[in-house]
């Protein structure tokens, strides 16, 4: 008899990042994907002593992806994502909504033509970008980091987004 309840576990290094209108994205680890929403606590005097908890509002977390540097258009792209981004203050002609992306995670499963879980990020920004070190004595990949800010985090089964 078959056991219903069991499933395979998805592995955690089978995905892959589509950055809105710019491409399929390979990032060595991607971390910080949170979905939560506040707790309201209310209570008045003549309700039992414990207070009611209510549904606040909802906020993602900001999401860290990190991938070495390279010299193709990939790394472009997102080192000129993140400049449009730290210049919209310069009287430039491009607005939140010109750098504004949807991130989608997809996880794949054993075959690598299934996905199984896709998250997205909706209207995504970058608002840091980190150059790993660098050390003439180390024998390392540069990595940079890109930390994204979005507005809403969304997940489904399968390739939803």
């Amino acid at each position: 008899m078959a056991n219903i309840g069991q499933r395979e576990y998805l592995r955690n290094y089978k995905y892959t990042v589509e950055v809105g209108s710019m491409a399929v994205i390979g990032f060595a680890t991607v971390s910080g994907l949170s979905d939560e929403s506040e707790v309201i606590e209310y209570r008045e005097g003549n309700m039992p002593a414990f207070p009611r908890k209510l549904v606040g509002q909802a906020s993602s977390g900001d999401v860290t992806f990190e991938r070495g540097a390279t010299d193709s258009i990939n790394t472009a792209l997102l080192m000129d994502w993140r400049a449009r981004t730290k210049h919209l203050m310069d009287n430039t002609p491009e607005t939140m909504d010109d750098v504004r992306e949807d991130i989608v995670i997809k996880v794949h499963g054993e075959a690598d033509d299934v996905i199984v879980i896709s998250y997205q990020l909706t209207d995504a920004w970058p608002s840091a970008l980190e150059i790993g070190d660098l050390d003439a004595g180390a024998s390392e990949v540069l990595i940079h980091t890109l930390s994204v800010v979005s507005e809403e985090t969304n997940y489904a089964q399968g390739d939803f987004f």
